[in-house]
């Protein structure tokens, strides 16, 4: 009730928690693939309700980057889980959150990208496959929209793809678009 009372102290121990859950999500992400991470994980099973609500307050005050370095572990461990429809839930806020920020930005456009990614997926998961085509088109569609300079385009590379580690000139858009096509 005190926190409540004063608003920017709110604002600022929401910031604070979801910074702490996601940002261990995040730093756990590459530990959650290794055969002996059973620990963390229910370390992080444990704390699954926090990291919920800490998912929805940062998705609704748009820290973009900390939800963006938090999804693909949470995603994981909801696949992993098998909680497909919270999975679902989680990245349908996302998108709507996403839908009133600025469609022209590069990191707008990445997490869109990867958010529909996820969801297309997940409502592959749980047999609707008409929903999971339409989230994946609605991807490549945001990014064949969007025009990037030859810097900006650099986002879309994906992490730990040989080709962009190989030096070779590809479009790491084109890379982008293709990695959703074969998703």
């Amino acid at each position: 009730e005190k926190v409540q009372a004063n608003p920017v102290l709110a604002t600022d121990v929401e910031i604070r928690h979801g910074s702490y859950y996601l940002g261990h999500l995040r730093d756990s992400e590459i530990a959650l693939g290794q055969s002996e991470s059973m620990s963390l994980l229910e370390d992080i099973l444990a704390d699954a309700d926090n990291i919920r609500y800490a998912w929805k307050l940062t998705v609704a005050v748009g820290s973009l980057r900390l939800v963006q370095s938090a999804l693909p572990a949470w995603m994981g461990i909801m696949w992993y889980q098998g909680w497909f429809k919270d999975a679902i839930d989680a990245l349908e806020l996302l998108t709507i959150r996403l839908s009133e920020l600025p469609h022209n930005d590069p990191e707008v456009v990445l997490i869109y990208a990867q958010t529909k990614k996820s969801l297309g997926e997940f409502y592959y998961l749980i047999g609707d496959q008409q929903s999971g085509l339409r989230e994946m088109q609605n991807g490549l569609q945001k990014i064949n929209e969007s025009y990037f300079s030859k810097d900006e385009t650099e986002r879309f590379r994906l992490p730990g793809n040989p080709i962009s580690t190989s030096g070779n000139d590809h479009d790491s858009k084109e890379i982008y678009q293709l990695g959703l096509v074969l998703a």
